[in-house]
């Protein structure tokens, strides 16, 4: 009886973990689609617009200014950088890490 009871737990956990995985894997790839959606030129407000919401963190070296969001999976996190040159979007670029929720300083980036 026992046995078959946790045999049941067993399966219905590894349901539960499936479903997180790919719910969480759909919300980096939504990031990414609205991501590749920007051209070059477009304004703040469109690209808060696009991405739905204002970054979570943002940097300033030189004339660049980077917005970072991240996009949340069950085993890494996705990091989608918006690169803004004279107040426009001018580039994305993306890296991941590994459960860290932790953006990367700019210097750490390669532009």
């Amino acid at each position: 009886y026992w046995i078959i009871k946790l045999e049941k737990m067993k399966k219905l956990l590894v349901f539960i973990a499936t479903a997180m995985l790919l719910t969480s894997c759909m919300s980096a790839g939504k990031m990414m689609n609205r991501a590749q959606t920007l051209t070059p030129g477009d304004s703040k407000e469109k690209i808060v617009s696009v991405m739905g919401h204002k970054p979570k963190r943002t940097q300033v070296l030189g004339e660049y200014e980077a917005w970072q969001y991240r996009g949340d999976a069950a085993v890494y996190d996705m990091y989608c950088v918006i690169w803004l040159k004279d107040g426009k979007y001018y580039k994305t670029t993306t890296y991941n890490g590994f459960m860290s929720f932790r953006y990367l300083q700019l210097s750490d980036m390669n532009e």
